[in-house]
């Protein structure tokens, strides 16, 4: 069998399997399967070349999970986050694209600031990406789940990062000091939408770190009450959330006596919602 054999076969089992995409999928698979770059792949088709028997064992072994629609981050068991290459698995989400732009929004506010706190870091993608970028903020990263701890310090360490350090914390519970900057990708899905989520998520994904109460807003309110004891004098907060659910925040934060405003993601949905303090 050759590559251009093993994608066709590869294909069709996603297909059956009502994966969405599944041609693109089916290359993404084999090659984050068997670690090849584009163009090696590329060239491996081109000269009809045959994978090792080793190489059909790990392609034999993890197509069915793929078609039990078990993402691809956690069947390679990583994902990619802005320059990182990051652990993830079961105990935290799979970091988003569009929370990259949370990341670049911080960057932006950065300078002059000293502290970082992130909350509910789940892989450590943001924390890790701030300590990683600005290395000038001590960052300090916060979950409730140990297990999710645990894999962004390994993620941490990977790095070497060393303007880091993590707490279990409920919110701000264990964090009693103020920051200059405060960041929260916090739980935001309803009970509702969380039945009709894609089953790569519902089904793989922790619904700890996904699904809240008060129409998925119940956590980020939390923290919003809490801000004003939390934030340094000039500080700068952000929080991702639903598109629909921005102009609510937007407006709590503007009763609490915060100046807000919205940023959008890659598609020009209104995805973050910053605050800043007088």
């Amino acid at each position: 069998m050759t590559f251009s054999e093993l994608e066709k076969d590869v294909c069709r089992a996603l297909e059956e399997a009502n994966i969405e995409n599944a041609s693109a999928e089916a290359v993404n698979f084999i090659i984050e399967m068997l670690g090849l770059s584009r163009s090696s792949y590329a060239l491996k088709k081109i000269s009809d070349a045959a994978p090792e028997s080793d190489e059909m064992l790990k392609i034999e072994q993890a197509l069915p999970r793929r078609c039990a629609h078990e993402p691809l981050q956690y069947i390679t068991g990583k994902a990619y986050f802005r320059d990182l290459e990051l652990e993830v698995n079961s105990d935290v989400l799979i970091p988003r694209f569009e929370t990259e732009l949370l990341v670049d929004t911080v960057l932006e506010n950065a300078q002059g600031k000293r502290s970082l706190l992130d909350i509910g870091t789940g892989s450590g993608a943001i924390a890790i990406s701030c300590a990683y970028e600005a290395p000038h903020l001590q960052v300090t990263a916060v979950d409730i789940s140990p297990p999710a701890l645990r894999t962004a310090r390994r993620n941490a360490e990977k790095y070497r990062i060393s303007n880091i350090s993590f707490k279990e914390s409920d919110l701000f519970g264990a964090v009693p000091e103020k920051f200059d900057i405060i960041t929260a990708n916090l739980p935001y899905v309803t009970n509702e939408e969380y039945s009709q989520l894609q089953s790569e998520v519902r089904d793989y994904e922790p619904r700890l770190a996904l699904t809240a109460e008060q129409n998925g807003l119940e956590l980020i309110y939390k923290c919003c009450d809490e801000l004003d004891r939390h934030l340094m004098p000039q500080g700068f907060a952000i929080f991702e959330m639903s598109p629909d659910q921005t102009p609510s925040v937007k407006e709590y934060l503007e009763k609490l006596g915060f100046s807000s405003y919205i940023v959008e993601d890659y598609t020009h949905r209104p995805r973050f919602v910053c605050a800043r303090k007088a």
